[in-house]
């Protein structure tokens, strides 16, 4: 493994090190595992180009925003 850190060159100790380690590793899974596929339906083919997933609203200066 290469030490991109300066783990060597650090004032922290393995043992730190190592929890700093699990603690990043835990952190990380339980925050990246928790992302899913939302707002997915298809393959629909070729014929379907774009999805509306709203409305827009323009705001001209006689009218204010809702």
């Amino acid at each position: 493994m290469t030490d991109i850190l300066r783990r060597s060159l650090s004032p922290i100790t393995i043992e730190a090190w190592k929890e700093i380690d699990f603690q990043a590793t835990r952190i990380l899974k339980g925050n990246l595992s928790a992302r899913s596929l939302v707002d997915f339906s298809g393959p629909h083919g070729w014929e379907m180009a774009a999805v509306n997933l709203g409305t827009l609203h323009i705001i001209t200066p006689d009218r204010q925003a809702v």
